[in-house]
């Protein structure tokens, strides 16, 4: 416990005593102020997302029933399956929010017609409008719906005019 305690010193001055004051509590505060400092720093550590990128070189051919292509803008995702303008053909571009859930229902019902579901392959289409935080909110939702193949790459004209005039 903490406690003053007064010892007579031998002093010129008769009736002087000397305080001795206990710091024990203090050495204690502290310690609970740099564990807690220690503690709170390491829980806002930033996490890093590793994003690979594909090599310079050809592409890898792959069947249209297994693409579906999201063209992000600001907060907002037009998707759509296959080609294009067989899908703008056929009035299937779909607008979303960005949102995981939204995302989601799109890739799982994607994922329904297909035969082997981890040949499903993302591409994320960010247009001029479309922020960092747009991007980085697909790149989640393909984690956590486990699109295991995807990619980002540049809109066409079209998408982007399209997009636009929505």
């Amino acid at each position: 416990m903490a406690s003053i305690s007064t010892t007579p010193v031998q002093s010129r001055k008769k009736g002087m005593a000397g305080t001795r004051i206990d710091m024990t509590p203090m050495v204690d505060l502290g310690f609970l102020l740099i564990t807690f400092f220690v503690f709170t720093s390491s829980m806002t550590e930033t996490m890093v997302l590793r994003l690979y990128m594909p090599a310079d070189g050809r592409g890898t051919e792959v069947s249209d029933q297994h693409v579906i292509s999201f063209v992000v803008g600001d907060q907002e995702a037009y998707a759509y399956e296959g080609d294009w303008y067989s899908s703008l053909a056929a009035k299937q571009v779909k607008r979303s929010s960005i949102s995981p859930k939204n995302l989601g229902d799109i890739i799982m019902k994607k994922r329904e017609g297909m035969k082997d579901k981890d040949m499903l392959v993302a591409l994320i289409k960010p247009m001029p409008s479309a922020s960092y935080g747009d991007v980085v909110k697909m790149l989640d939702a393909m984690m956590i719906y486990e699109v295991t193949r995807y990619a980002i790459v540049e809109p066409t004209f079209m998408e982007i005019e399209y997009a636009s005039r929505q």
